[in-house]
């Protein structure tokens, strides 16, 4: 399966003005790279935990429905499902229900060329607000100060590390992935 985000959409849960107030930084002289480290540690979080912490279209391209463990969460609407079937004709699948971030059905098809399309991350979706997790918001902030702070690697005695240990302590019990 491969999973990309295609686009963000809707207001960013994570702001310059936020960071550089969790910072205590007054002045506007590194706004372009504070904004590059906020951009970074985002990534970071995504990346790690396989969550979306702005909201944004996601698309799912998979060969079988064998695979069927969509790994962009939180999945918030699903918008499409295509596929092609056994006959080499595009049908749309109905029918379905996500538990989490399992796509169920009661017979899937034989099917290949499978494309998902939904919406994923944290934020607001048709009045429904849905915030990132406390611990993954301080994450995101404690990693971009990081970047800041430490503009290479952080050396303590003998030790080298390139990401706080509080950060990876903070993101582990969110990590997406199925058991």
């Amino acid at each position: 399966m491969y999973s990309e985000i295609t686009q963000r959409i809707g207001a960013p849960l994570f702001t310059l003005a936020d960071l550089k107030g969790h910072m205590q930084v007054e002045h506007a002289d590194d706004d372009t790279l504070i904004q590059l480290y906020l951009d970074a540690a985002i990534e970071y979080v995504e990346d790690v935990t396989r969550r979306v912490m702005n909201l944004a279209n996601v698309s799912y391209q998979m060969d079988s429905f064998d695979d069927n463990y969509l790994d962009l969460a939180p999945i918030r609407i699903i918008t499409t499902i295509t596929y092609t079937d056994s006959q080499n004709a595009t049908q749309t699948l109905a029918g379905y229900t996500l538990r989490g971030c399992e796509l169920m059905h009661d017979d899937f098809p034989s099917a290949t060329k499978i494309v998902i399309d939904a919406v994923s991350g944290y934020g607001d979706v048709a009045g429904v607000v849905v915030d990132p997790p406390k611990t993954l918001q301080l994450a995101v902030y404690m990693l971009a100060a990081h970047f800041y702070e430490n503009r290479e690697d952080t050396i303590t005695g003998v030790n080298s590390t390139q990401i706080p240990k509080g950060v990876d302590s903070l993101i582990f019990k969110y990590r997406n992935y199925k058991a």
